[in-house]
C-alpha cells in the first residue's frame, strides 16, 4: 500500500531524476561541441599533428640538442633536450616561421656532466588558422655563437 509519505518521496525522486537528465543532456552537448572543435583542427596538442619531424644537432665540442617538432593548424609543439658538453652553456634556439611572421624560443643547459641535460616540451600558439612552414633548430655555444643547425620542414603546407 502506498502512503502519502512514500508518494512525497517518489515525487521528490522524480524531480531529482529530471534534474539529472537535464545535466546529462548538457554534458552530452558539451562533449559533442568538444569533438566538433577537435575535428575542425584547432591545433590543440590533443589533436593529431598535420606533420612532424625530428632534429639532432650534435657538436661534440659544445653539446647537442635532439627532439621532435609536431606541426598543428594554429600551433607547433617542440619536445626534446639540450645538453652542454662544456663547463659553460649550450642553447637550443628555435626559429619558427609561419608565413611572414617569425617566432623565437630558446632552451639552455649549463655545465658538464649528467645533470647538464635539460628536457623541454613547449607549444607556440598562433592567431588564426594556418600552420608553421618550418622550424630552424640551432645550437649555440656559451658565447652565443651558432655552431650548427638543422631545418625541420612542414611538408603539409
Amino acid at each position: 500500500m502506498i502512503t502519502s509519505a512514500s508518494i512525497k518521496n517518489a515525487n521528490s525522486f522524480h524531480w531529482e531524476g529530471k534534474r539529472v537528465r537535464t545535466l546529462a543532456k548538457a554534458a552530452s552537448a558539451t562533449a559533442i561541441s568538444a569533438a566538433l572543435l577537435a575535428t575542425l583542427g584547432t591545433g590543440s596538442a590533443s589533436a593529431a599533428p598535420i606533420d612532424s619531424g625530428t632534429f639532432n644537432v650534435d657538436v661534440p665540442s659544445t653539446g647537442y640538442t635532439t627532439g621532435t617538432v609536431n606541426f598543428f593548424n594554429r600551433s607547433v609543439q617542440i619536445t626534446g633536450s639540450v645538453k652542454s658538453n662544456t663547463t659553460g652553456c649550450a642553447s637550443a634556439n628555435f626559429q619558427i616561421r609561419r608565413g611572414s611572421t617569425w617566432y623565437f624560443e630558446t632552451r639552455t643547459a649549463c655545465g658538464r656532466g649528467p645533470g647538464s641535460s635539460k628536457g623541454f616540451n613547449f607549444t607556440v600558439d598562433f592567431e588564426g588558422a594556418g600552420a608553421a612552414d618550418y622550424v630552424y633548430v640551432e645550437l649555440w655555444d656559451t658565447n652565443q655563437n651558432s655552431v650548427g643547425g638543422q631545418p625541420v620542414v612542414n611538408h603539409a603546407v
